[in-house]
């Protein structure tokens, strides 16, 4: 009986053990996924970073541009030129 018992608690333990390297496997196939996903979603707004650097720069450069006009029309009254 007491053999019995060793026996089945070994088994537990295997089987523990056996689901616990089974979840670090995973664990670890996820993380190499994760990194490698951001790795490359890292890489691709990089490259639309330079691909619409200019764009974007002058888009705010506008807006910035007509806010400070904006705003000078409101404190003075005068509709300034920029240059």
């Amino acid at each position: 009986m007491d053999n019995n018992n060793n026996n089945n608690n070994n088994n537990s333990n295997n089987n523990h053990s056996a689901l616990q390297e089974g979840n670090e496997r995973e664990l670890h196939f996820f993380t190499g996924l994760l990194e490698a996903f951001s790795l490359l979603f890292g890489f691709l707004l990089t490259l639309l970073g330079w691909k619409f650097y200019n764009a974007v720069k002058e888009f705010f450069y506008q807006f910035q541009t007509s806010l400070l006009g904006n705003s000078l029309i409101f404190v003075t009254g005068f509709d300034m030129v920029l240059s």
